[in-house]
């Protein structure tokens, strides 16, 4: 079932195994399954918290969220 999962939507599932997301899911707009791009937004630091909108290909997507996933052992710091 996981499998199925991933292969229909891999923003979703990617983030339930981030220990603290970098993105929440309500921040993902879209997910186009035929291109392969995920639509996001965040606010930008230096535009006053203005939305800013992204599409990015998949792979670049899911390389980004795979930077906060800490190594196996690591210990986690909760503040």
């Amino acid at each position: 079932a996981k499998v199925v999962m991933w292969m229909k939507h891999p923003p979703v599932y990617l983030g339930q195994y981030l220990v603290s997301p970098p993105l929440s899911l309500s921040r993902i707009l879209a997910y186009e399954q035929e291109h392969d791009t995920v639509t996001y937004w965040y606010r930008a630091p230096l535009q006053y918290g203005k939305r800013t909108v992204e599409t990015v290909a998949l792979s670049t997507f899911i390389g980004r969220m795979s930077q906060h996933i800490l190594p196996k052992g690591f210990p986690l710091i909760r503040y």
